[in-house]
């Protein structure tokens, strides 16, 4: 499976010639198919695995959501994965240097899904955000038990994935210029489910 670091301008555009494509694809209309929705929330660990922490993440709570079409069509795919481009990401997270809770969001998230690999399925995101008026890269990579995704198309998972620190199966990197920091997670959860009235301001 491809690295999550891909350019935002050609993934872009890769999503913009497969759309037309969508109902072939999938049997569904993007305007009509129902949307699903990752949720990732949970504590970093502390310390931090790498880099300098510079907006003090290690020990805070987080949340993040992204937002995809079932009938999305991928980016790229081979056997057993595929990557999407250009989706919606809005999230919070909490820093050391703020008491408040920091707003993020994106329109270029990039998601990767992958089968048993061979003991695990794999998910992998990455956006470009504002953190305290700076302009970063968020990337995390989770493995799931094997089954938790039942194909590599947009759709609910099995069941919620339990992310831990011991044994890891979470890591998210932040880079910010020159400056990168790898972070475990202690504790949270991770879901997919599909759209429901409820999630109405999660799309805003």
């Amino acid at each position: 499976m491809p690295s999550v670091k891909k350019t935002t301008s050609i993934a872009i555009a890769a999503a913009a010639t497969w759309l037309g494509f969508a109902s072939q694809f999938l049997g569904q209309s993007p305007d009509t198919a129902p949307n699903v929705i990752y949720t990732a929330a949970g504590t970093f660990a502390t310390p931090q695995i790498s880099g300098t922490d510079t907006f003090r993440l290690a020990g805070e709570p987080f949340r993040v959501i992204v937002i995809a079409s079932s009938a999305a069509v991928p980016h790229a795919h081979g056997t057993g994965w595929a990557d999407y481009t250009a989706l919606k990401m809005r999230g919070t997270v909490h820093s050391g240097l703020d008491p408040s809770a920091v707003p993020l969001t994106s329109r270029y998230t990039f998601l990767a899904l992958a089968l048993g690999n061979p003991n695990y399925d794999v998910f992998e995101v990455q956006a470009p955000v504002i953190v305290i008026k700076q302009k970063i890269t968020i990337s995390a990579t989770i493995q799931m038990p094997t089954g938790t995704i039942a194909k590599w198309t947009i759709h609910p998972f099995a069941a919620p994935v339990a992310l831990t620190n011991s044994p890891s199966n979470a890591t998210v990197t932040y880079v910010n210029g020159s400056d990168s920091t790898t972070l475990q997670i202690a504790s949270g959860t991770l879901t997919a489910n599909y759209w429901t009235k409820g999630d109405r301001n999660a799309a805003r």
